[in-house]
């Protein structure tokens, strides 16, 4: 800094007094050897000298002592200037640059000349086109040289985007004014950290998911977002006087901090777990939680993001129920009995015990159906469950097959305990089913086997209770016949059905029927389904219901499926030539014929002959069908998905109890199962099941299509829930072809809304 007191000609100037004293000394010395006769008088006078002569050499080096303090002090307050972060400028009054330090210099990207040359108003123009709005930053400035008192502080921006924090106060001295000091801080860095922050901070609020940070050595927590405030009923600063441990279900601190072990140590990345948490009230809800370590932090965090799963997992046990149980009765169904019932033959052989099987089939049931509905059918199959059950034992098992079908297994019974409990339950039909106010009367026929007599595993204990049950229709029905190994007319009966199913093809017996799929915003179609129908000679025209089974048991289903695969194929050719949109093909694919071995092969070269773009073809497959071998299913999948053909899941929820081959399985569309639809609005529980498939189709961008769709109260409701595709009686029932390509130029995409 400049220094307004010349230090060095004050020390000149005392330097010549001394050197004056000096010479007074040496005269008044010479006079006191003359001893003249003022000789009393001149010694006084010399020790006068003598004393102003130490004085002033003490003086002078105090002075030089002062110097080098000064100096020093200088030196310091450059230092400190030179090593600041912030760049600073002094002016004075006349507009002069006092000083600055070289930050000053480097932030503004001063020239040297322009800064030695020390004019204020120059290196305010050189300031100013940096700045954004330079002239209003020079004029705001500019200004301050009248305003002595002023002080400012504000916020710059640069042109190339760097932000300055400008500080500027009077410079005082001795209770004057003297100058101006302007301070400037580049906080480029703090402002975007602080931007960051800020849509991070909005980010955390504004996510459905609860967001933890806790300390990685004491584990309180120190940040939680609005979702997990919520949620618990804590306030943020009530919860950063606790510890996961009070608010995670079942985990002392210590079991915590165990659990976090691996990603202390580094062996893990992450951690996911499924867990509960409790809230302030003491309730608890089902959570997924996904904990990490960030150590960028100081001190390090645990970040935990925690997602209620209370939906999903309603959903899921939804789901499993339905696919363990009857939806409609309460029993379990096929899927399973068959497991429960494996079970109990494998007791009983340790045992050497038998097992009774017992198939029922309800005589007539389907006229029910036909004169009062599928709904009065419903509450009339409801009953017989009731009073299947009422004559069981509590160690008894008794399921649902589907439709009017029922089956019963009896662990330890003998033969007579079997005949009493089968003629207590024909007993229990004779009272009549009371439904929307009518009485209605039903009988059932009952097949019986047991094990080991009659077969040792599930499948053929119920093909020979089914053959039995055969049997005591024959024998008139409403009785109970029990497996004999003679039972050859009925034997010989499906033999001669398996053979003619068999060639079925090649006598151009089979057709093949076209079920229409429509947007449920739209209405437009957007695909087919094709569906198989057997013109048998004797029995006409057969659904497959009745001979899929059969081709399933027997191994023509293989064949059966390549003639459904290859005439939709032709058809969907046909349409194209036609001049119609391309449109959606599903093809139902049964268990045998996905595991040839030649599958995939197959299919692509029936796609190819018949020059049918592979993306328009969707293969439904069974959750049942799936799983049957997970691994071999995965990697058929994969290669069918590698040529874009799409794959659909039929029959959704009935099948299997995990969800969690969706996220294996390549899976296109879930198909919501019409058991589900029918039931919308009447049963909460189809209800809740369809709302839950939708949501989860939707959550993984799957498409969703529902079966059985046959009142617009349906259909209003699926199109809310965000279903995309309905297929129904409202809309078409399985059309030949000439009749579904007459429905394709009437509903396709163009003529969307025309009219049902």
């Amino acid at each position: 800094m400049n220094d307004h007191l010349d230090r060095d000609a004050v020390i000149r100037a005392l330097e010549d007094r001394v050197r004056k004293l000096e010479k007074t000394n040496a005269v008044l010395m010479q006079a006191a050897e003359d001893r003249s006769e003022a000789e009393h008088g001149a010694y006084d006078l010399f020790k006068t000298n003598a004393t102003l002569e130490q004085k002033v050499g003490e003086r002078t080096a105090s002075l030089k002592l002062a110097q080098e303090q000064l100096q020093k002090s200088l030196s310091l307050v450059r230092a400190t200037l030179d090593s600041t972060a912030d760049g600073i400028v002094v002016v004075d009054p006349q507009g002069r640059v006092v000083d600055y330090n070289e930050r000053f210099r480097v932030l503004w990207r001063i020239p040297q000349d322009l800064a030695r040359a020390g004019l204020a108003f120059a290196l305010l123009r050189h300031l100013g086109s940096q700045v954004v709005r330079g002239d209003s930053f020079v004029r705001r400035l500019s200004a301050l040289a009248y305003e002595p008192s002023t002080q400012l502080e504000e916020e710059i921006t640069c042109l190339d985007g760097r932000v300055f924090e400008l500080y500027s106060t009077p410079q005082r001295m001795e209770g004057k004014t003297v100058g101006r000091v302007w301070c400037f801080r580049d906080i480029t860095e703090r402002k975007r950290t602080g931007e960051l922050i800020s849509r991070l901070g909005h980010i955390l609020n504004s996510s459905s998911n609860e967001i933890y940070l806790f300390d990685a050595e004491s584990l309180r927590f120190v940040q939680t977002n609005g979702s997990a405030q919520r949620n618990l009923g804590y306030s943020q600063d009530e919860l950063r006087e606790m510890q996961p441990s009070d608010i995670v279900v079942g985990l002392t601190p210590g079991q915590f901090r165990r659990l976090l072990r691996p990603l202390h140590a580094g062996r893990e990345d992450e951690l996911r777990l499924e867990t509960e948490l409790r809230r302030r009230d003491g309730t608890t809800y089902p959570v997924a939680m996904h904990l990490q370590l960030s150590q960028r932090e100081d001190p390090a965090v645990f970040v935990a993001v925690v997602q209620d799963i209370t939906e999903r997992r309603r959903a899921h046990e939804q789901l499993h129920y339905l696919a363990n149980y009857d939806g409609l009765t309460g029993l379990a169904n096929r899927h399973q009995f068959g497991e429960r019932l494996g079970e109990l033959l494998q007791l009983a052989r340790a045992k050497a015990a038998q097992v009774a099987v017992m198939f029922l089939d309800l005589d007539r049931f389907k006229s029910v159906n036909d004169t009062l509905g599928h709904s009065a059918g419903d509450r009339m199959l409801q009953e017989v469950a009731r009073r299947i059950k009422w004559c069981l034992r509590g160690t008894d098992l008794v399921a649902r097959l589907g439709g009017d079908e029922f089956a019963v297994a009896l662990p330890g019974a003998s033969q007579e305990a079997v005949d009493a409990v089968a003629r207590k339950v024909l007993k229990a039909f004779h009272r009549p089913f009371v439904v929307d106010g009518q009485e209605l009367y039903s009988a059932t026929s009952i097949g019986i086997s047991f094990f080991p007599a009659d077969g040792e595993d599930v499948d053929t204990l119920l093909k020979h209770a089914d053959a039995a049950m055969y049997l005591a229709k024959e024998q008139g029905r409403g009785n109970h016949q029990f497996f004999r190994s003679d039972l050859g007319v009925q034997a010989q009966d499906r033999l001669d059905f398996e053979s003619r199913l068999r060639s079925a093809g090649e006598r151009g017996e089979l057709r093949l029927h076209y079920q229409g799929q429509f947007d449920l915003q739209t209405e437009a179609i957007v695909g087919f389904e094709a569906l198989v129908r057997w013109e048998h000679p004797q029995l006409g025209l057969l659904g497959p219901d009745r001979f899929i089974p059969t081709a399933e048991e027997t191994g023509s289903i293989v064949e059966l499926g390549n003639w459904v695969l290859r005439t939709a194929c032709r058809q969907w050719r046909a349409w194209v030539d036609a001049g119609h949109a391309p449109v959606q093909m599903a093809v139902n694919i049964s268990v045998r014929q996905l595991r040839q071995p030649d599958f995939v092969d197959q299919v692509l070269r029936i796609v190819r002959e018949a020059g049918m773009d592979p993306a328009c073809l969707e293969l439904e497959l069974t959750e049942t069908g799936l799983m049957t071998d997970a691994d071999l299913s995965t990697g058929i999948l994969e290669r069918v998905k590698a040529q874009g053909m799409r794959v659909s899941i039929d029959d959704f929820g009935t099948g299997y109890s995990s969800l969690a081959y969706l996220n294996r399985f390549s899976i296109d569309t879930l198909k919501i199962d019409r058991s589900f639809v029918r039931e919308i609005g009447s049963a909460r529980d189809s209800t809740a099941i369809v709302q839950a498939i939708s949501a989860l189709g939707s959550a993984m961008r799957l498409t969703v299509v529902a079966e059985g769709v046959e009142t617009p109260a349906q259909a209003e409701f699926l199109r809310a829930q965000g279903c995309h595709v309905a297929q129904g009686y409202l809309y078409s029932r399985p059309l030949p072809p000439d009749a579904a390509t007459q429905l394709l130029q009437q509903r396709g995409r163009d003529g969307a809304r025309s009219g049902r």
